[in-house]
Order: C-alpha cells, then sequence, then structure tokens
C-alpha cells in the first residue's frame, strides 16, 4: 500500500502519544538546591520530584540521603500504579486498604506505627514483585529485578549481595529504582493471591554464583549468629509496635515527640517483665531526651520489654531528616540481647522550621490560690561563652577544665576575673606554660553550686565578695585575695562553677572543723537576705533555700532545730513565711482592677527556628470563653503591676476561669509588612491551644484522721502516658486537699522511694514526685511491702492509692492482698492510659480484694474525678457516684479496619451505670445517620460491619459519640475526628 502524507502524519501522531503514554511525565519543574545536575541520580530525583512521587521540603530540599518510611513508599507507588482510584487522593488508609485486597506485603496494613518504620532495599526487592504478581523471597526478588532491568545491583555485579538487601533504602535510591520501573512502561498492580510466603519462588531461576553461600543458609540464618543482620530470620521481629507521636517536627527547641516501642531478644524470644535494659538514645542532629521530671537525659531503661522516650526538637533553621537511634548499653545487654548493642534500633523524624505562634497562659483562682496553674516559662537561659584569657605571651587562649582562682568579681555586669596556669601553644609555636589571666566571665547564666547544690548568682557573689573583701554586716574580715573553684562543662554544654569547703571562713560553727548535713544551708542563709528586708526579687533564693532544707532527712531537721538554740533555723522558717506572704500579696496585685480571678494570655510570634520576634507591629485577635480582645504586640509587653515584661509579648487578661479542658485562639489582624515573609506561616492563619485548668475539690471536706499513701509509678512505660507528669500535680492538689491526714508519698519501679512522709503542711512544701525521672521496671508487689514500714502501728484508718499502667510483676501479688487485708488498708487503683497502654488485671484484684475500688483514667480532668471520689469515699465514708456526665466520660473511642470489616470500638467510665446505649452519629447533607455499638465488657463498647456498608461515610472524618439513658436522653457526648478507613 502506498503510504500518504497523511497517513505518515497518523503514524507520527500515534507514536507521540504513545510515547508520553509510557514515558515518565515532567509538570511544574523546580530547581531543588540540594540535588545539583551533576549528580548521578539528578534525573531520577528531578523526575520523582516534579511528579509528587516524593516530597520536596522546605527550601527546595529533596534530602537525597535520608531513608525511606514504608507510607512514604507505598504513596509513592499508589501514584505511580494506573490501577489505583487516585479520584479520591492518596489518603493513607485508603492505599493500605486498596492495596490489602491484593496481598502486597506492606508491614502497616493491620499494624499502623509500622508505617512510619524505614524500609530495606530488600523489602523493595518484595514489593515490587508482588505488584508484578510474584510472591517471592528476598533472594528470588532480587533476581527478579535484575530480570526486568529495574535494577542492575550497587557495582553492577548483579548479585544478591551487590544489592545489598539488607540496606536501609535511601530517597535517592527510591527515586532511581522508581523512574526505571516508570521506563519499562504501564504500570499497574496484579497483586498475589494470598498472604506473602514466597510460594512464587520456584518461578525464578538463580544464575551460578548469584549468592555467596547456599541460599537455604540465608533465607533460615543456619551458620550465622542471631547478631548478624542480614542473616537473622528473626531480624524483623526485633521491634514491634513502635508509635511516633507525630513524624514532622518543628526545629524550636521545645516540639516534642514520643517515640515507643516494644521489642523482642534477637532471636524473637519475649523479654521478661521483670527484665530492665538500658539504652542511650542519640540524635543526629541534637535532639535531647526529657525524663518526667522535665530532666535532660542521655538513656532510657526498659520498663520489661517496653521503652518510651521523649524527644525535644533541637533548634534548626533548615529542614533535615533526624535519625533517632536507641542502641543497647554493654553493661545491661545479655547474649540473647546482644544485637541490640551492635545495630540500634532507628526512627527518623522530620524537621521543618516554621513561623509560631506561640499561646501561654497563666491563671489565677482565688478558689486555689496556692495552685501554679499556667505553661508560662521563661526561654532557656543562653550559653555562656567559654572562659578565656591571655598568656604571657599574648597569645589568647581557652581555659582548660579544672580549678582556677578568682580574683575579682563585678556584680552589676554579673562577670569575674580569674587565673589559672595552663599549658598551650602560643603564637610563635612554642609550647607554654604559666600562669594565664582570664578575660571577663560572665557567671549570670553560667550553672552556679556551693557543695553541689544549685545557687543562684546572688548567693554566689555573696560568697564570692565575701572571701575576696570582707563583709562588714557579717563581721568577716577578707579570708584571700583569691577564690579557688571548679571549673567544668556540664552535659547541656553550659560552664559551671563549683565552690566547696568554705563554713570554717565564716561564722557559723563555734569550731571550725565542725560540719553538719545542714552545714552549706547555714552558709547559704547568710547571704540572702532575712525575713525584715528580703523582698520578691529574693524569690528564687529563697526558693534554693527551700530545696535544700526539703532535701534534709528528718533527723538532720531536728538536728538543725535543735542547734544554737535554733536561731538559725527559726530565722529561715520566717524567711519562708515571709516570702508566702510576698508571693500571695504580689499574685493578688497582678489581679487587674476589678477581677476577683483571670486567666492570662500571652502570644509571642517565633521566627522559623526559635528566634522571639520582639519588634513587631502589629495586633492580634485572641478569643477565650466567648470574649474576644484586640491587642498589640508592642504597647502591651509591660506588666501593669510591676512595670516589667518581655518585648514581643501581646497580653490579654480575661476575668474568667474555665476548669477543666478550654481553647484560646490567636489570629493576626493588623500585619507587620515589615515581617510578611519571614512570618508568612503564621499571618492567615487561627493559632489555637487547648489547655487545662485545675478544678477545685468541689466536695464537701470530712476532717477526719486517716493514713493514706500514695504509690505512684515512675516505671519506663509511664513516658508513654502520662508525658507531662500530670499524676505528680494531681496528686500534690489531693495531699493539700486531705488536711488532717498522715500522707505517705512513695514513687516506685523496679524498687520504691519514700517521697515524703507526715503532715498535710510539711509534705505539701516538700512538693513530692515534681522530679522524679520515670526508669525501668513495674514492680506493684514490692512497692506496697515498702510501704508497709512508713504506717503506723495504732488504730487510725489506713488507705493506700496506686497510679499505675498497671504493666507489673506478679510476684507475691497474693501474699500482698492478705497482708492488706491483714492491716485493714483499701487499695484504691488508678489505671493510667487506655487500650494495650495499660494492663489492669493486678490494679483490678488489688482494688476488688481490699474493698477499695478501681478507676481507669486518661487525662488530668479525669484523674481529678477519681481522687475527688477517692476523697470522699475515705474522709466521709460516703458512696460517691464517680460518673461524670460530660466528654471524660469516654476513655477511649477508636475505628479500626480488616480487609473486609471494620470496627468502632468504645470505652465509658464503668461508674456510669445509668448508660442504657453508646450511639456514634455522622451528620450528613441529607440528614444524621446513626450506629448503637453493642455492649460488651467493663465498660467497652463495639460496632463491627461490613466495610461496604460504611462506604458512604469514608469522605466524613468527624462523629460524635453519645451515652444514652434508657429515654434515648444524651448523657454525654463527644465530638471526635478520625476517619473512616476506605476500601
Amino acid at each position: 500500500m502506498k503510504m500518504t502524507i497523511r497517513h505518515w502524519l497518523a503514524i507520527c501522531i500515534l507514536l507521540v502519544v504513545a510515547l508520553t503514554a509510557i514515558l515518565p511525565t515532567q509538570t511544574n519543574a523546580a530547581t531543588l538546591s540540594d540535588v545539583p545536575s551533576s549528580h548521578a541520580n539528578y534525573r531520577a530525583i528531578q523526575w520523582a520530584a516534579d511528579n509528587v512521587l516524593q516530597d520536596v521540603y522546605e527550601g527546595n530540599q529533596f534530602l537525597p540521603q535520608a531513608y525511606m518510611n514504608e507510607l512514604q513508599l507505598a504513596k509513592a507507588f499508589a501514584r505511580l500504579d494506573d490501577s489505583f482510584p487516585a479520584f479520591n487522593g492518596y489518603d493513607t488508609s485508603m492505599i493500605y486498604n486498596f492495596y490489602d485486597e491484593y496481598h502486597i506485603p506492606y508491614k502497616g496494613t493491620h499494624n499502623n506505627p509500622s508505617r512510619n518504620q524505614t524500609i530495606t532495599r530488600g523489602d523493595f526487592a518484595r514489593l515490587y514483585a508482588a505488584f508484578k504478581g510474584f510472591d517471592l523471597t528476598e533472594v528470588y526478588a532480587v533476581q527478579y529485578l535484575y530480570m526486568n532491568e529495574v535494577s542492575t545491583g550497587k557495582t553492577g555485579k548483579r548479585t544478591y549481595e551487590d544489592f545489598d538487601p539488607a540496606a536501609t533504602l535511601t530517597r535517592q535510591q527510591a527515586a532511581q529504582l522508581l523512574y526505571n520501573i516508570s521506563r519499562k512502561g504501564k504500570f499497574s498492580v496484579k497483586g498475589i493471591s494470598a498472604t506473602a510466603t514466597g510460594k512464587d519462588n520456584n518461578k525464578i531461576t538463580l544464575p551460578a554464583g548469584f549468592t555467596s553461600k547456599p541460599v537455604e543458609d540465608i533465607e533460615t540464618g543456619n551458620g550465622t549468629g542471631t547478631n548478624d543482620q542480614s542473616n537473622n530470620p528473626h531480624w524483623n521481629t526485633r521491634v514491634k509496635n513502635m508509635e511516633v507521636t507525630k513524624t514532622e517536627l518543628n526545629p524550636n527547641g521545645r516540639d516534642t515527640v514520643n517515640i515507643s516501642f516494644e521489642f523482642n531478644s534477637c532471636t524473637a524470644g519475649a523479654i521478661a517483665d521483670n527484665q530492665s535494659y538500658t539504652f542511650e538514645v542519640t540524635s543526629k542532629y541534637g535532639a535531647q531526651v526529657i525524663d518526667s521530671s522535665g530532666a535532660v537525659t542521655k538513656t532510657v531503661q526498659s520498663d520489661g520489654g517496653t521503652i518510651s522516650a521523649n524527644i525535644v526538637a533541637p533548634s534548626l533553621t533548615r529542614s533535615v531528616v533526624d535519625t533517632i537511634s536507641f542502641t543497647m548499653t554493654e553493661a545491661t545487654a545479655t547474649e540473647a540481647t546482644k544485637c541490640f548493642t551492635l545495630v540500634p534500633i532507628t526512627t527518623q523524624l522530620q524537621y521543618t522550621p516554621k513561623a509560631e505562634m506561640v499561646i501561654n497562659y497563666e491563671v489565677f483562682d482565688p478558689q486555689q490560690p496556692q495552685e501554679d496553674q499556667g505553661d508560662v516559662a521563661p526561654l532557656p537561659d543562653p550559653l555562656p561563652g567559654l572562659p578565656f584569657g591571655v598568656g604571657q605571651t599574648g597569645t589568647e587562649v581557652f581555659m582548660s577544665e579544672g580549678e582556677m582562682d578568682i580574683i575579682d568579681i563585678d556584680p552589676t555586669n554579673r562577670t569575674f576575673r580569674a587565673r589559672t596556669l595552663e599549658s598551650y601553644t602560643d603564637d610563635y609555636g612554642t609550647v607554654q606554660n604559666n600562669e594565664t589571666i582570664t578575660g571577663y566571665v560572665d557567671y549570670e547564666y553560667a550553672s552556679l553550686r556551693y557543695e553541689g547544690y544549685s545557687i543562684t548568682p546572688e548567693i554566689f557573689e555573696g560568697i564570692v565578695e565575701t572571701y575576696l573583701f570582707g563583709n562588714t554586716e557579717l563581721d568577716i574580715v577578707e579570708v584571700d585575695d583569691e577564690l579557688q573553684v571548679l571549673y567544668s562543662v556540664n552535659d547541656e554544654g553550659r560552664i559551671q562553677f563549683d565552690i566547696t569547703g568554705l563554713h570554717q571562713y565564716f561564722p557559723i560553727h563555734e569550731a571550725a572543723d565542725e560540719y553538719y548535713a545542714f552545714t552549706p544551708l547555714m552558709v547559704m542563709q547568710l547571704f540572702v537576705p532575712t525575713a525584715e528586708s528580703v523582698t520578691i526579687g529574693n524569690r528564687e533564693s529563697v526558693d534554693i533555700l527551700r530545696g535544700v532544707f526539703n532535701g534534709l532527712s528528718g533527723f538532720d531537721k531536728e538536728s538543725y532545730l535543735l542547734y544554737g538554740k535554733g536561731g538559725s533555723y527559726a530565722d529561715l522558717q520566717s524567711l519562708f513565711a515571709k516570702m508566702e506572704a510576698l508571693i500571695e500579696a504580689n499574685d493578688k496585685a497582678d489581679v487587674p482592677p476589678g477581677f476577683n480571678g483571670y486567666t492570662k494570655v500571652m502570644v509571642t510570634l517565633v521566627r522559623p527556628g526559635g528566634q522571639v520576634v520582639t519588634d513587631y507591629q502589629g495586633s492580634v485577635e485572641i478569643n477565650f470563653n466567648g470574649e474576644s480582645q484586640i491587642v498589640k504586640f508592642t504597647t502591651n509587653t509591660t506588666d501593669h503591676a510591676t512595670g516589667t515584661g518581655s518585648g514581643g509579648v501581646a497580653v490579654a487578661y480575661f476575668d474568667s476561669i474555665v476548669h477543666g479542658d478550654s481553647t484560646v485562639t490567636a489570629q493576626i489582624v493588623t500585619p507587620d509588612e515589615a515581617y510578611a515573609s519571614i512570618l508568612k506561616d503564621i499571618t492567615n492563619t487561627v493559632a489555637s491551644k487547648t489547655f487545662y485548668t485545675s478544678q477545685p475539690f468541689s466536695g464537701k471536706y470530712c476532717p477526719k484522721k486517716v493514713e493514706i499513701s500514695y504509690l505512684l509509678d515512675y516505671s519506663g512505660s509511664m513516658n508513654r502516658v502520662d508525658q507531662e507528669n500530670v499524676r505528680a500535680s494531681e496528686t500534690h492538689k489531693l495531699i493539700a486537699h486531705m488536711q488532717n491526714a498522715t500522707h505517705i508519698a512513695m514513687s516506685f519501679g523496679r524498687t520504691a522511694s519514700l517521697q515524703a512522709k507526715g503532715n498535710t503542711q510539711d509534705v505539701v512544701a516538700k512538693k513530692p514526685f515534681h522530679n522524679v525521672a520515670s526508669r525501668g521496671v513495674t514492680d506493684i508487689p514490692a512497692a506496697i511491702q515498702s510501704t508497709f514500714t512508713h504506717y503506723s502501728a495504732g488504730d487510725t484508718e489506713k488507705a493506700m492509692i496506686i497510679v499505675s499502667d498497671g504493666k507489673t510483676r506478679m510476684t507475691n501479688l497474693d501474699s500482698m492482698i492478705t497482708q492488706l487485708n491483714q492491716r485493714g488498708i483499701k487499695v484504691y487503683t488508678v489505671a493510667y492510659g487506655t487500650g494495650s497502654q495499660i494492663n489492669d488485671r493486678a490494679l483490678r484484684r488489688l482494688a476488688d480484694e481490699t474493698g477499695g475500688q478501681y478507676f481507669n483514667v486518661t487525662s488530668a480532668a479525669q484523674l481529678h474525678n477519681a481522687y475527688e471520689v477517692i476523697s470522699q469515699i475515705v474522709l466521709c465514708e460516703e458512696v460517691v457516684d464517680s460518673c461524670v456526665y460530660d466528654a471524660s466520660m469516654f476513655t477511649n473511642v477508636s475505628v479500626n479496619a480488616t480487609r473486609s470489616l471494620m470496627a468502632i470500638t468504645a470505652k465509658i467510665n464503668e461508674a456510669c451505670d445509668d448508660v442504657a446505649q453508646i450511639v456514634v452519629a455522622y451528620e450528613l447533607p441529607r440528614g444524621s445517620t446513626e450506629f448503637i455499638l453493642k455492649p460488651r465488657n467493663e465498660g467497652n463498647y463495639r460496632l463491627t460491619m461490613k466495610r461496604r456498608q460504611l462506604s458512604s461515610l469514608a469522605v466524613y472524618d468527624q462523629f460524635e459519640i453519645q451515652a444514652r439513658d434508657d429515654e434515648g436522653n444524651v448523657l454525654a457526648s463527644r465530638q471526635v475526628t478520625q476517619a473512616l478507613p476506605n476500601r
């Protein structure tokens, strides 16, 4: 047939269309700042970014070396797959549910935490094979990649080892592999017929020499150690149920995430409940681990096979992916867990700097004037520069850690000068060893200590000035012209100066060699004003004295009282009383005119990276409890009572207090154009914050004498359920409420520790539990045994409160219950957490078999309600309804799905016996749709349905759960935001 021009044009058009269909598309090309055109994978990375298979981060960064997690790869495959129903978007649940029908071996299909775990190159090979319809184990899946020209290995050898299947998949490697797949033409999922087991291995022939050892050894681990990642068949089961509360953080030095996981031994054996292992936690970019007391730590201890750590993001101005590593220390490892010392458990966090509108609050409640309520805290003190000086040859020298002699001090500027012997190389290359005089050393933000106790700059100055120059008021003459201090740098990176052994130079003891546990306190007391002259400005120093005093044992306190006829002791107590009066007066002065109490809201603007904006020329609208105020950032920076304040803070006072949970919102209404670019993330957004205001005890008070112990669980697993140490603050308030009781405050993990004991005033003053770190295993029976020794032998009524997640050793539990009954101690147990976070078996037995009561709480409000009930039962001997008919009634609501079924579950306070029905209600355009959950046991309700019955609701992510009585009246409700899983 003769070809005409028209025929040729038609053929060319068809060829163009065909090529367009099979070649990678290019859209919205953007220059990636960290992938130059010379990069080996440049073309593939640019394609992946342009076609949205992989995200591009702040500053057009691709982060090619960052690791891929399973969810990121699942989304990339979904975008590449022509069969995926993209008209509904790429919702996570939709992706996993869709590919579950094809049995694609994603680990996160039925285990949500696995979605955020990194994947290996071998995982990629198996997933690709399943997409193409082959159920292959890793060795055969790698050969299948080679057969389809998706890869040739890292060096082109096309062997199993050359592919490096055990290595974690990076973003640049994933981009190249996905690009290679796309170049093969249309990609559409075929899937496999059942759960992946390798049943298609016989369809793939491995070339001679493909593996360096028999395939059977590779896939079974024969002849290899359990600590060998590539050969241990149990390697991927070392870690289970990893939960990361959020994977993207703002690197501002404050944003926090909780990472929790369970682990097995290196051979997949269970970890015994009574075992505890120490893990060192490291961060590639300087994130810090904080314990339950808020202190920075480098290690966490497991509670059996459970690890939980709270991670604070560093301050950064660029987007990076951080790797958080958990490495078991050699000292605690056994042969069965040695693999954790060789290869750490890792997870990744994305840091994306963003501008912030930070909302803080402060509440003054006249019903609870002693309660310090709010989250206002000063920004972290800046790290002072390291001390340096000038040597005899004129060379500038940084001081080595060790002893140095202070020779002068300037309290006005809070600097001192010192001299020390230094060994250094001078500017001429000569090694010198001579005296070096420091420049002016800034001690205002240094860590200052006397005899191991932290002290304020005020006390530090008093000690140094008196030693160097004398003190006429104290009748002390100059001791010497130089004062030796020990200089070091602490774990925070902050310079530290320690002073020791000066008591013999100050008139506190009759003999110079006298020394008692309270001696350091007496020295510090010399340099704090007395009750007659103290002001609110000395509060920090008085708090230091109070902390040292409270830390003394009962014997040492009594000794201090008797020492010197009690004069110094009496002066100290007068000082404490005067400061309390000053604080109360200051709180009252801070209340705006006409306000009985107040809620104070402060809004601060922060640049990406954490720097506070102090000169913003604009205003913000703040809404709280139905009231709105518009305030400026520049004119509301001073406190009306003291004439001081912080630059850049917009402040609004509201004359209302909302007990329980409340929400405040803020939005810029008058923007400052000078910050339009820097603060673009927040200029047109509404910031909100929900906070909890402590509720006063509402029940009547019965002045009954009772001995009551408080056993608070501070094992490692409690980091997961009570990250803000709510159990400490609410227990402190309960102790203050029970005024006539004798209190025994105990913290426990593997062992128990007495925090405080005595009457209400003494125990409240010690603030028990506030500085306890959560570490180690849980042993409730051992804690009970330890507490017995602190009860009196008299007939006073006795009770015990235990707050725990219940994950405890059960050894000796029966014996403890018997002894509790013999001693007449009723136990009230509080399970803190929900679902798999708690194990309530032991807690229920302790309460049921001693005549006490069991509670389950998940929040501060619910813990307060439980304590309200316990106080009425113990003090007034009244049967109290422990049900509160509000949103706090629902302790857990969740939506879960399998491949064909879906379940909505709810748990309510078991004491709410008026509840006849639990109903889930959806508001739809055509009207509401309701589902009734069926009761199961112990306050649990559940509705299981086939997914297709709920397919019409898949686009709705909000519903209301209601508790109704027999007549259909709504007793309580709660709004829930949780999308129904799609098919």
